[in-house]
């Protein structure tokens, strides 16, 4: 039985893991920290109404409708234009007979009647221009009025994304101001709770005291989480209308 030579690698033992652990922890402590995320800036990140009204209009694809109406009334004026040019036309005909008629007579002096021949060809050319058409103005007017038409009709159509974007926006803004305002009532009560806490420690109140701070407390809680969730609805109304990626906690800059 070697009883020394066991104490000696139980020590052994010892110091290996001693020493796996100090490498561990220091493995640990080395390690780059990683950064939090960047919170959004006031003067660069914020949500500002009009950009986000001018994103809703360009991304909805009723806005698409513009440019081919203007693109449709533009190809109708330039052939009401078109109809003062001169236009030719070009015709062709060809026959072949495979019998005609033959005269068997000679006339004095030796003529004869000559046969004609079994195939014919015709063309025609001809050249077409209107020198007067009093419809031409007027029809002009017509095709201008009725683009006048349509682009009001869209415009009016686009107006009402512009007042979604309205609504959607200054809801979230209300909702911005009533979180800002539970933040600052939750703050006041965590004030207030320690405050009673380290009076009942000392005997100069009763734990009652603190059981009200945390009742508000936990009330105004549940308060700013409803309020929370309402305005990264309205977000999300923003987001679906404009395009943009818009992250829960994006602030509003109002006009």
């Amino acid at each position: 039985m070697r009883i020394p030579g066991d104490r000696n690698a139980a020590q052994l033992g010892r110091l290996l893991r001693w020493s796996l652990v100090l490498q561990c922890a220091a493995a640990i402590a080395a390690a780059p920290v990683r950064a939090p995320a960047q919170p959004l800036q006031s003067d660069t990140d914020s949500l500002r109404l009009r950009a986000l009204q001018d994103s809703a209009v360009a991304h909805d694809p009723r806005a698409a409708q513009l440019a081919l109406q203007r693109g449709r009334t533009d190809l109708r004026l330039r052939n009401i234009a078109a109809e003062r040019l001169p236009s030719l036309g070009a015709t062709g005909e060809g026959q072949y007979q495979s019998d005609v008629t033959r005269v068997g007579i000679t006339l004095p002096g030796g003529m004869t009647v000559p046969t004609p021949p079994h195939d014919t060809y015709d063309a025609y050319l001809g050249v077409q221009q209107s020198l007067f058409d009093p419809s031409r103005a007027p029809r002009r007017a017509v095709e201008q009025a009725q683009l006048a038409q349509s682009e009001s009709a869209v415009h009016t159509t686009l107006y009402s994304v512009r007042q979604q974007v309205n609504d959607a926006f200054f809801d979230a803004a209300l909702l911005q101001a009533e979180e800002a305002e539970l933040d600052a009532g939750v703050a006041n009560l965590q004030a207030q709770l320690g405050v009673a806490s380290s009076r009942v420690q000392g005997g100069a109140a009763l734990p009652g005291d603190t059981a009200a701070i945390m009742a508000e407390l936990l009330r105004r809680r549940q308060d700013r989480a409803q309020v929370e969730a309402s305005r990264a609805a309205s977000l999300a109304v923003l987001a679906d209308l404009s395009g943009y990626t818009v992250p829960p906690t994006a602030a509003l800059a109002l006009p």
